[in-house]
């Protein structure tokens, strides 16, 4: 595995090596473009040493929790005291927090400074690689797009100035409140805070395109953290403050009302401080009687109806019979109306019978005259009822009167007892509203007196390094990245690359062994030369790879060398006839009377390699137009026979059968040692497949790196006799390239 990492590596560090390069340089150029930052940091302890917990004797705690920390973080970063630090240090006014005006072209003066910035980092590179006219132009290009952008641009530089400058020049006006908004929402953003380690520090750290910015405004945020109290101390003051004086209004009317009310009783019973002269005269107290005994009276006449009405009731009768129900008008006019509405039904229902509709609306009214009747009863009753209660309840009153005036509350004790009550609740008012005025004047008194027990410990400093763009993470960010995306493109190029490349894939995806690799050399670059250079260069690369495929083919079979050979391959273009010529001249140069047979008759490349292209051959032969030992010639410069296409392609697709290529090969079998036919791609035509039958051996020729797998795989199983294929041939195989997938025991060039 380790190995096979080790060459995919070394056929592909070109291609990772630039990938890495060119994300190195897009980070670089992005650093180069990006404004830098620089975070200053005060720290402030939180001393809880002297803080007093409520509802202790001055008791201490020793340290302060994480969620005291926490809200204490918050205040920090609160709208309200950021709000304070816009205003002190009028960030309204300052270019980088900015009013409403400068953010408006903020992006466009971003894109204005990008430009030169992407110039600067580029140009010494035109000049390193020595394409100084390119670099002119593409710094024309960026001039010509500053141009364009310059006129929307007013936004002053964030790295020049603090921004205090504009806002002395602009006076105590009053700024709008969405730019103060804006400019708190800004420093939000540029703020942060957080807890120093396990320790009672909030570490406060300012980011600012200008360092003493960024310092100035660390210390502004924790001399606002330090005052802070004062100002929720005062505004919680203030709001107290209001809602007292809203209630001292109401209180000092109910203190007047509770006092008028005591001299108002003292005025109508002739009362001075401490006395009690309150009496009642004998002319009231017989009055009292006499309401008593009357009282009384009507009390024992009510309770007689009710019990009459109970006796009633308890004999399953109604109240018809009580001198109320008699004298009632309503009652006696619903009787007439129900003797009226039952003569009426007796009469329709003598007359129309008793299913007559006339005569069921008549009895359905009569039911509504019978429920009326007996609601009015009932309502008689409950006002007997009602009256006895109400007669009853008002000789209890006077009973109590009377007995209260005569003996066991006199009228004296109850007098002071109400003046008693009167004086008091105007003693309460007045305490209240004494303490309500108090309160007032202690709540302005204590509005400035806490302040938070906390203190600064490390002022903030301009710092000298920026914290963004962080150049060694970024660019350790960009290497990392660039191997990987190098790495992965070259692995997905690899995959997606279908061809065969080593012996091991070809034999374990088609299950057959690979007889040679033929590579690219410089006599292949010439066709005509090849067999030439096979036959009179018998010590060459290629010849010794054309050597080893003939030798591979005939030990093949055990005993008997094969005889016949088909050559053929998956698709045009894969260098099969050139095999074949090349596989013919190395038979011959081993003394074997060797015939190359041109079976491509759609493409008769063989013959056109001879200039036999419109001599008879094959096609006249298995026509029976030709004489079988006319038609093959002998070639001097190669040494074998070859039978041309013959001149009847037009009629190709009629004449190689089974009967004819079978003759044609048994009448040549004997007369030559060694027989090559060069057949079609197997996929596009039948013919190689009928050859394949009558051959000894075929060989499948493979374009290196290029025929896709499953093409090569699908084409050999359309051979019919699978046992015949001597193996496979990799054609025009790059030796330096090959080397490097570690597979080169298997190459012979």
């Amino acid at each position: 595995m380790l190995q096979q990492a080790i060459y995919f590596l070394w056929r592909r560090w070109k291609f990772v090596l630039i990938v890495t390069a060119v994300a190195l340089l897009g980070a670089q150029v992005w650093l180069i473009a990006q404004t830098p930052l620089f975070s200053a940091s005060t720290q402030i302890i939180l001393d809880p040493a002297n803080e007093k917990l409520a509802g202790t004797d001055g008791a201490s705690q020793s340290t302060i929790d994480s969620l005291t920390l926490d809200n204490q973080i918050a205040i920090v970063k609160s709208t309200a005291l950021l709000r304070r630090v816009v205003e002190k240090e009028h960030l309204v006014d300052d270019p980088e927090f900015g009013s409403r005006s400068n953010r408006g072209s903020a992006w466009l003066g971003a894109a204005y400074a990008y430009p030169e910035r992407a110039v600067q980092a580029v140009r010494p590179l035109f000049t390193r690689f020595g394409i100084g006219e390119a670099g002119a132009r593409f710094e024309r290009a960026v001039k010509a797009a500053e141009s364009y952008i310059a006129p929307w641009v007013e936004t002053p530089d964030p790295l020049n100035g603090d921004g205090r400058a504009a806002a002395v020049k602009s006076g105590a006006a009053e700024a709008d409140p969405e730019d103060v908004e804006a400019a708190v929402a800004a420093l939000a953003r540029a703020v942060t805070a957080k807890r120093v380690a396990e320790a009672d520090v909030i570490n406060v750290s300012v980011t600012s395109a200008n360092p003493e910015r960024a310092a100035r405004l660390a210390n502004a945020v924790g001399e606002a953290y330090l005052v802070d109290p004062l100002y929720a101390r005062l505004d919680a003051g203030l709001r107290e403050s209001a809602w007292l004086n809203e209630r001292l209004p109401e209180l000092r009317g109910r203190l007047r009302r509770s006092e008028e009310a005591v001299v108002a009783f003292r005025a109508e019973h002739n009362l001075v401080d401490g006395g009690q002269n309150v009496t009642l005269d004998q002319e009231q107290m017989a009055q009292l009687n006499g309401r008593l005994v009357a009282a009384r009276a009507d009390v024992a006449e009510k309770k007689a109806k009710v019990d009459l009405l109970q006796s009633l009731e308890s004999q399953g009768g109604d109240a018809q019979a009580l001198p109320e129900v008699m004298n009632s008008g309503l009652l006696a006019s619903l009787r007439n109306q129900l003797g009226e509405v039952s003569l009426r039904e007796a009469g329709l229902a003598a007359r129309l019978g008793e299913g007559n509709p006339e005569v069921i609306k008549a009895r359905a009214e009569r039911a509504d005259v019978k429920r009326a009747i007996a609601a009015e009863l009932r309502n008689v009753a409950q006002n007997i009822r009602n009256e006895y209660s109400l007669a009853l309840a008002q000789e209890q009153s006077l009973e109590k009167i009377l007995h209260d005036a005569t003996g066991q509350s006199n009228l004296a004790s109850k007098t002071a007892i109400e003046l008693h009550e009167l004086e008091e609740e105007a003693s309460v008012n007045r305490r209240l509203f004494e303490d309500f005025l108090k309160r007032i004047s202690v709540i302005h008194e204590l509005s400035g007196d806490q302040t938070r027990l906390a203190r600064i410990i490390v002022p903030a400093a301009p710092p000298d390094v920026p914290s963004f763009p962080r150049k060694m993470l970024i660019l350790g960010f960009a290497l990392v990245a660039g191997l990987g995306l190098g790495v992965g493109g070259a692995w997905a190029r690899e995959q997606l690359n279908g061809g065969f490349i080593t012996s091991r894939e070809a034999e374990e995806a088609l299950g057959l062994p690979l007889l040679v690799s033929i590579g690219r050399t410089g006599a292949r670059g010439a066709p005509a030369a090849m067999p030439r250079h096979v036959r009179q260069n018998p010590m060459s690369r290629l010849s010794e790879a054309v050597r080893t495929l003939r030798i591979s083919i005939q030990m093949t079979e055990v005993g008997q060398s094969p005889k016949v050979v088909q050559v053929t391959s998956a698709l045009p273009g894969e260098g099969k006839t050139t095999t074949s010529l090349m596989l013919a001249a190395s038979f011959a140069s081993s003394g074997l009377r060797t015939l190359v047979i041109d079976a491509d008759l759609r493409n008769p490349s063989l013959s056109r390699y001879f200039g036999l292209q419109k001599e008879a051959g094959l096609v006249d032969l298995l026509l029976n137009q030709a004489d079988p030992e006319r038609v093959i010639q002998f070639d001097d410069a190669h040494g074998l026979w070859v039978l041309p296409a013959g001149t009847g392609g037009q009629r190709s697709g009629d004449v190689l059968t089974f009967d004819r290529v079978r003759k044609l090969i048994e009448r040549y079998r004997s007369p030559f040692d060694c027989i090559v036919l060069d057949t079609p791609p197997v996929g596009q035509v039948v013919d190689a497949r009928v050859i394949a039958n009558l051959v000894d051996k075929t060989v499948f020729v493979v374009k290196w790196r290029a025929t896709d797998r499953e093409m090569v795989r699908e084409n050999i199983k359309l051979l019919p006799d699978q046992g015949k294929i001597a193996g496979v041939v990799f054609n025009f195989v790059d030796e330096r390239l090959a080397r490097r997938y570690g597979d080169s025991r298997y190459f012979t060039y």
